[in-house]
């Protein structure tokens, strides 16, 4: 935009182009950017007529408020706000900018910090205008001084939607403004904790601050440190009547009977999206019960041999299941496999880390029993150990799937598997993100003499003359 008047008027004028370019505000590389050039390579941004949706900071070495000028000229038109690893000397330099963003909708801050205190006396005496925020609607505060969140309090205007809190395992800092922010939020849907232990961000105690009105609540990497802790949290996912989506991953869950019996009641109703970490799958395993809602589970984990029958016995609870996603580094054998298809009679898409196979568990034909509706699979890689026989009776015993995406390969994944894959399915969907497949079975594919339905083709590797014979084919077929 900055070196061709053509392309300029070409984007400028584009409202898609627009709203997909940011204004990224950097620090400029090399000894150019003093304070006389300045004006020099800020002007033809000032002179533009942009009307950017997003404005993305990320200054090391310069002062955020040396562009300030950005702001004042264009910060009616951002909707979202990104700022990243910057040390502002107070909190009023925020606020300065922020006022400038009347309609920003989305304030993301990572690793922002404050380098001075605010002036309390001062700020007693001369009265500081509210932010008028009313269209901001999410907030992402990632390892972040939570002093940040004062901006926000003895506001009732401000009504977030979305409050995601990353912590960091900074201990110093004192979390009194986001319970006071969170106290105030009446129309809050999705909530998130990452990192949040009693050590860092005492907050826990105090989750009578949550409305009942979350739709969605996701903990992760949290310590409840003691159990009075995690029966508040318990107590308060319980009141959340309209809550649809539960994740809690790296958490550990203290055993009792009132926390189970509340537990067990949670997942007992109305949530029909759940995650959850395999390692917290045994506490189920005496506690049985049937939840019909959750059509989504996501599982986290190492799906190793001897965890199957707890596994079994948990997603037997779930029997409605149509996206089940298994998220971990240990592939599954074809009794995981078995087990999953018989349980979730409904299921349509599977994601896992992979096939294994066994010295008694290597061919998958027990898939031959089965009536499947499976449509969607993804797989993290393939692993060697599966030998040819394996596929044939996976696919040939799988064959409404429409959508296969094969991430990578671990080991050398033969020509002769990709071939009995595109020959049996009728597939509309293909990822080969493996070795390089052959000119053959590229042939096969763009001939349409085997995938006739195709309508996406995602290759990770081949070579120069192959992409050629790809290219003629299509420009032949046009």
């Amino acid at each position: 935009m900055l070196l061709d008047r053509y392309s300029k008027f070409i984007i400028e004028n584009s409202s898609v182009l627009m709203s997909k370019l940011p204004i990224y505000i950097t620090d400029i590389e090399g000894e150019m950017f003093d304070d006389e050039n300045q004006e020099k390579f800020i002007k033809p941004l000032m002179e533009s007529e942009r009307k950017a949706k997003k404005v993305i900071v990320e200054l090391k070495r310069e002062k955020i408020m040396k562009f300030l000028g950005i702001f004042k000229k264009f910060g009616d038109t951002f909707s979202y706000l990104e700022i990243r690893h910057y040390a502002f000397e107070t909190l009023d330099q925020l606020r300065i900018i922020l006022r400038y963003a009347q309609n920003l909708k989305v304030l993301k801050v990572t690793k922002v910090t404050f380098q001075k205190e605010e002036n309390k006396f001062l700020n007693s005496i001369v009265q500081i205008p509210k932010l008028s925020l009313k269209q901001l609607k999410e907030l992402d505060c990632v390892h972040t001084d939570p002093k940040i969140f004062s901006l926000f309090t003895n506001n009732d205007e401000l009504q977030f939607k979305v409050i995601r809190l990353r912590v960091s395992g900074v201990s110093n800092y004192e979390y009194g403004d986001f319970i006071d922010m969170m106290s105030q939020q009446k129309r809050l849907q999705q909530l998130t904790f990452e990192g949040v232990t009693s050590r860092n961000c005492d907050i826990f105690r105090y989750l009578d601050f949550l409305n009942n009105g979350l739709k969605a609540l996701v903990v992760e990497n949290c310590l409840f440190s003691v159990l009075d802790e995690m029966r508040n949290f318990i107590q308060i996912v319980k009141n959340q009547k309209q809550l649809k989506v539960l994740k809690i991953i790296n958490t550990s869950i203290p055993t009792s009977m009132d926390v189970m019996f509340t537990y067990r009641y949670i997942f007992s109703n109305y949530i029909n999206e759940a995650h959850l970490d395999i390692g917290e799958l045994s506490f189920f395993r005496s506690h049985h019960f049937h939840n019909r809602s959750i059509k989504s589970l996501t599982l986290y984990g190492n799906f190793a041999f001897e965890n199957l029958p707890i596994f079994i016995n948990f997603i037997r609870m779930f029997p409605n299941v149509v996206r089940l996603k298994l998220v971990g580094g240990i592939p599954i054998g074809d009794k995981y496999l078995y087990n999953i298809l018989s349980t979730f009679r409904n299921l349509k898409e599977l994601y896992l880390p992979g096939f294994t196979s066994r010295r008694d568990d290597s061919n998958f034909s027990n898939l031959s029993s089965l009536d499947s509706k499976l449509h969607t699979l993804v797989l993290d890689y393939i692993d060697y150990d599966v030998k040819f026989f394996g596929w044939k009776n996976i696919v040939s015993n799988l064959k409404l799937i429409k959508k296969l995406v094969i991430k990578r390969d671990y080991g050398k994944v033969s020509n002769e598997i990709v071939d009995v894959i595109v020959k049996t399915l009728k597939l509309k969907h293909l990822e080969l993100g493996i070795g390089v497949v052959s000119e053959e079975i590229l042939r096969n594919i763009v001939y349409n003499n085997c995938c006739d339905e195709l309508k996406v083709l995602k290759i990770a590797k081949t070579d120069f003359e192959k992409i050629e014979i790809i290219s003629a084919i299509f420009a032949w077929q046009l």
